[in-house]
């Protein structure tokens, strides 16, 4: 009982975090680990907790006015297909030489976001045009394919990247990226599924605690505006580096 009252709680941490700045599968694996779940069952159950939780964040930020439609309509297959080629890349190419560099990465993508006066905090977005489209699409399926291959901080990616192609600020970005990201987490958490090892009881509890805490999530984020949601995505982005680095 105890150990599904810290998964309840910790799922809907993970939740709200996720909502906000991303990251939350950092949080949520640990958790499942540490609640008894070997490591590809709490994977793959994380997966169920994620596909739910970040339909109803995804959701809200839809009903909210956050997400780009085109933006989502130009790029959703694209989301899904790499997350479906990462997946299978798996099978070809061990995963801990991209572990490795990914921290660094988002280190420098941490760093432009801090050093770019305004950046994120100011809506720049002046239009699509053929340059902006074509980086948008290559941003998406990397990332898909990253996702699907590995995984970890696929959403601050996503983030990060929308902020520097379109000059979205980070209300836009967050919301713009949650329904690609979910692209990407239903292809890989539907293969992971049927391969068998999550633990559904666990799951429900996952889904229902991610659920609520995304809505909780994306209320705030929405609320307070993307000048409260930056220091919170770039103290997020560094704990995710440190968990990559030190642990």
């Amino acid at each position: 009982m105890e150990g599904i009252f810290v998964i309840a709680v910790g799922m809907f941490i993970t939740g709200f975090v996720d909502a906000v700045a991303g990251g939350g599968g950092v949080i949520s694996v640990p958790i499942l680990m540490w609640a008894g779940l070997p490591v590809k069952s709490a994977i793959a159950t994380n997966k169920i907790g994620g596909m739910v939780g970040n339909s109803t964040t995804s959701y809200n930020y839809y009903k909210r006015g956050q997400v780009d439609g085109t933006l989502f309509k130009r790029c959703a297959l694209l989301a899904l297909g790499g997350a479906v080629i990462g997946a299978r890349l798996l099978k070809f190419i061990p995963s801990d030489l991209l572990e490795k560099g990914i921290p660094y990465v988002l280190m420098l993508l941490v760093a432009y976001t801090l050093l770019s006066k305004g950046a994120g905090v100011e809506d720049r977005f002046k239009g699509y045009t053929g340059k902006n489209k074509a980086a948008g699409m290559l941003l998406v399926f990397l990332v898909g394919v990253y996702n699907g291959f590995f995984g970890p901080a696929s959403g601050s990616f996503l983030t990060m990247g929308l902020i520097a192609i379109y000059g979205f600020d980070f209300l836009r970005a967050t919301g713009t990226s949650k329904p690609l990201n979910l692209m990407m987490t239903f292809s890989s958490g539907i293969i992971l599924l049927l391969m068998g090892g999550a633990d559904l009881k666990v799951g429900v509890v996952c889904a229902l605690f991610r659920s609520i805490g995304g809505r909780a999530g994306s209320n705030f984020a929405v609320r307070a505006g993307s000048r409260a949601v930056k220091p919170i995505f770039i103290g997020a982005s560094t704990l995710v580096i440190i968990k990559m680095l030190v642990f």
